[in-house]
């Protein structure tokens, strides 16, 4: 089923990191894995709560070539505004 964000979302991911919040239960972690898997060439998924997902995060161990990295849980690292900018202003390929 196709979700009427779904083109918006692809579309910014084209220029701009992305930010998709809302309420528990709503479809946004089906919907970066969908994005993931059906529109980049490669992708890669963190989730904050996944220990060895956590330690990844925190040591920026990702592939590099990666088209999308999708960090799911990430707003309950405390400075995740911080980390997010300094990746993605060093990088400039880092997408949620």
């Amino acid at each position: 089923m196709k979700r009427y964000i779904e083109d918006a979302v692809y579309q910014d991911l084209q220029k701009k990191m992305v930010l998709i919040g809302g309420p528990r239960q709503v479809g946004k972690t089906t919907l970066s894995q969908y994005l993931g898997k059906t529109r980049f060439p490669s992708f890669a998924y963190f989730n904050w709560d996944v220990d060895e997902d956590r330690r990844a995060i925190l040591n920026k161990q990702w592939l590099k070539d990666a088209s999308l990295i999708i960090f799911d849980e990430l707003h309950k690292y405390p400075r995740w505004k911080q980390w997010i900018k300094g990746v993605y202003d060093s990088n400039g390929a880092v997408e949620i």
